[in-house]
């Protein structure tokens, strides 16, 4: 619209702009403006993966206060720091929900409940028959999990009582 004779007031009003916009851009010969940056986080790339990673690491780390994960992992940055960080990387908390179920519900899944209990009680207690090895192998990788959750769980406890007994 410049190139056109148009001056930056008139350019502002038709677009309802400031006229120091208009100016910018026109001087800049850029369409859009470029947003300025602002100030960068004080958590650096390698610091917020080894925070996730933390987190990730089992159920305990998640539930911890980030009060709690900033001291473990020796950051030296704020909650709201962290928070902030995380957030912008995706990661959010939420609180859970307990549901209550309704009575039809409750009495089904009570039965299948029963059921399923039955199954995997004649099942351990006969152990895996031929035909069935490739429950077999699933039951071993299962327990491979819950030894390395459990692995994972007693790491994390440790490293938190560390943490505790320092600043204890």
């Amino acid at each position: 619209m410049r190139s056109l004779g148009y001056s930056y007031e008139q350019i502002s009003r038709h677009l309802g702009v400031t006229v120091r916009k208009v100016q910018y851009t026109c001087q800049s010969k850029c369409d859009t403006p470029k947003k300025p940056s602002g100030r960068r986080s004080k958590l650096d790339e390698a610091q917020l993966e080894k925070v996730v990673a933390f987190l990730a690491a089992s159920q305990e780390n998640r539930r911890l206060p980030y009060r709690k994960v900033i001291e473990a992992l020796g950051l030296g940055v704020s909650e709201e720091c962290l928070s902030r960080a995380l957030t912008k990387r995706g990661y959010h908390r939420r609180e859970g929900v307990v549901r209550k179920a309704t009575t039809r519900a409750a009495a089904g899944s009570t039965a299948a409940t029963t059921k399923q209990k039955r199954r995997k009680k004649e099942q351990s207690s006969a152990g895996v028959a031929a035909g069935n090895a490739k429950d077999g192998v699933n039951n071993n990788n299962m327990q491979q999990q819950q030894q390395q959750q459990q692995q994972q769980q007693q790491q994390s406890s440790e490293e938190l009582a560390r943490v505790e007994e320092r600043s204890g």
